[in-house]
This record gives structure tokens, C-alpha cells and sequence, in this order.
């Protein structure tokens, strides 16, 4: 049975499935459905907890026949297996024998990074109906977001003015972890109180948790004012040049390649497949690309090692004016 993470609670409050698989890249909402699996295992008497780490040496054969045995330390069990990448073809077929033959003392908590369509479709078989639970987790858009917070809010039991919710929604910028994070604080600052715009913004301390990642996305969006938002942001926190750099490099070589590729008549799907750019990223990587011909992307990239070389104090200059009118150009603007 597929769910959706917002079908997942309801299903959580009235049943408690054998097998569950929770993938994808999103960190906070994976861990509140993990919490919830565990939660709902507890009430049920499943009080032996046990964490397996499912590496690139993990024997999916020798566990199909642990995971089948009875447990030794209590009459019920929750076993939780993390894969630290996709699952391989080998974790698949457990999935598939272990909910045809599910112990009746265990449940099966599995989590794994994000799987594409293909994989998702092997566990959309009716055999899989009543003894395995497939959430997959995807980024909210900026309404999901907003509906998340009100009860992440509710659920830690704090009240914020109107006006103070649709702050943190925007200063957090879709960022779930940072809005997790902040949340947390303002239930030690201000426990069971209306919070004001204000007091919010004392918690906040115009601080929204930028990282490099969201400077790249920020540039294929092609949103310039995020863009300088966020790159103010990591200089003012003294992130190094030559980390955003690479970052932007990483990102200028893979436009470049797509449309060097493009131009030689390649599918885009299979290149931005062969890239491992992720599902939300394609059709940004598509836009992004159609900004220049090859000629001006292969500029910017010379650009970048003017801005390497001004880093280094081998060229003079200032090397945060020259940073800032270079994410400028790889978002899209003309600079005068």
C-alpha cells in the first residue's frame, strides 16, 4: 500500500502494518513518520527496539532469515533497518519475500534515500496491499510548507499571531530543518503563549538557515534577490570562497555539459539521468540551460577562475563584488 505523507497519519492512527518503507531526501519529514511507526509499535507492546546500518557489504540473504526468527529479548520487536543509499536489486527482493512471509512478533521499519519512478513501481504490486507500507517522501511546495508548520506548531503547542506564522514561513524559505530548529526554540523561549511578530523575530535573529545547496537551486530558479539574499548570508557567516565556489562550479560544468549534449542531439533525460541530478532539479537544469548558448556559459566559467585567482590574491579586486555579479549572470540578469 502507497501512501502519501499526509495519508501516512491517518493510516498510523488505526493500523500497524508488518513492513513499512519510508525513502527520500527529506530528513525532518522522515523522521516524524519514522517517530510515529515506533510511537504506534509501542502502544502495541513492541518494546525491544533493534537499528540495523545497511551498507554496500550488507547481506539482504543471511537477514531475510534473522528477520524471520523470533525475538530473544522480548515476545515483540521493532526492527529498524537504514539503507545509507538506494536500495539494490538484492534489498528489493527482501522487501518483496519478507511481506510474503512477515514475522508475526516484528515490525519492519526501512528507510532509504529517495527511489525513482522504476523502483517505485515494484512495490505497487496488489500482493504488497496488506503487509507493506510504502511512504514515499517528497519536497512540499510553499503552500505544503505553510500547512506543515501550522501543525508542527500545534503539535508543540504554541500559538503564533497570523502575521508571525507567515514570517516564519517566509524567512525559512521552504527549509524544513531550519523551521524544525526554530520551532524547538521558540517552545524554550515562549512555552504555552501567543507569540508576537516581534518574538519571533528575536528567535529568528534574521537568520534563516541558508546553505550552499539552496544558493544553487536559488540560481536555477533564476532568482536573482534569493540569490544575493543567501550568498550575503553565507559571507556574513564566513563561509569560505573557495566552498561556494565549488559549488557553483559543480553547477556551471553540469549546464555546460547539458548543453554541449543537447546540441549533439542527446536525450536530455539521459543526460541529466547520467548527471544524478535529482527528480525536483530536471526540468530547472532545462530552463536553467536554455539562459545561454555554450559560448557564454564557457565565459562564465573563466569568470569563476578570475574570482579563484582574486581569492588567492594572485589578481586584485574585491573578490565578494566579483562573486556577487557572477551568481548574478549564472541566474540570469543583466548586470549594467
Amino acid at each position: 500500500m502507497r501512501l502519501s505523507y499526509w495519508q501516512f497519519f491517518n493510516h498510523i492512527n488505526h493500523d500497524l502494518a508488518p513492513l513499512y518503507l519510508i525513502s527520500g531526501d527529506e530528513t525532518v519529514l522522515i523522521s516524524e513518520v519514522c517517530a510515529s511507526v515506533r510511537s504506534a509499535a509501542l502502544r502495541q507492546g513492541y518494546q525491544d527496539r533493534e537499528i540495523i546500518h545497511a551498507d554496500t557489504t550488507f547481506s539482504w540473504n543471511n537477514f531475510l532469515v534473522y528477520s524471520l526468527n523470533a525475538s530473544l529479548l522480548s515476545s515483540k520487536q521493532i526492527l529498524e533497518v537504514h539503507v545509507q543509499d538506494k536500495l539494490n536489486s538484492a534489498a528489493r527482493q527482501w522487501l518483496i519475500a519478507y511481506s510474503a512471509r512477515s514475522a508475526f512478533d516484528k515490525i519492519v521499519l526501512v528507510t532509504s534515500s529517495k527511489l525513482d519512478p522504476s523502483e517505485q513501481k515494484v512495490f505497487a504490486a496488489a500482493k504488497f496491499v496488506k503487509s507493506f507500507v510504502f511512504v514515499p517522501i517528497y519536497a512540499f511546495d510553499s503552500s505544503a510548507v505553510l500547512i506543515w508548520i501550522k501543525q508542527r506548531l500545534q503539535r508543540a503547542h504554541l500559538t503564533l499571531a497570523p502575521e508571525a506564522i507567515h514570517l516564519l514561513h517566509r524567512s525559512t524559505e521552504g527549509n524544513l530543518t531550519a523551521c524544525h530548529h526554530i520551532i524547538e526554540k521558540l517552545q524554550l523561549a515562549y512555552p504555552e503563549s501567543l507569540i508576537s511578530v516581534e518574538q519571533l523575530k528575536l528567535s529568528l535573529q534574521d537568520q534563516a538557515h541558508f546553505d550552499l545547496f539552496e544558493l544553487s537551486e536559488a540560481v536555477l530558479q533564476g532568482d536573482v534577490q534569493r540569490c544575493l539574499r543567501i550568498l550575503t548570508q553565507l559571507h556574513q557567516e564566513g563561509t569560505a570562497i573557495a566552498l561556494i565556489l565549488w559549488v557553483l562550479l559543480r553547477q556551471l560544468r553540469q549546464l555546460i555539459t547539458l548543453v554541449y549534449r543537447l546540441k549533439q542531439g542527446d536525450d536530455c533525460r539521459v543526460i541529466l539521468q547520467e548527471q544524478g541530478i535529482w527528480e525536483k532539479h530536471k526540468i530547472l537544469m532545462q530552463q536553467a540551460a536554455a539562459r545561454y548558448p555554450l559560448a557564454t556559459w564557457y565565459r562564465l566559467l573563466v569568470r569563476a577562475q578570475t574570482i579563484d585567482r582574486i581569492s588567492k590574491g594572485v589578481v586584485s579586486g574585491s573578490v565578494w563584488n566579483a562573486l556577487q555579479d557572477f551568481v548574478c549572470l549564472l541566474a540570469g540578469a543583466k548586470l549594467p
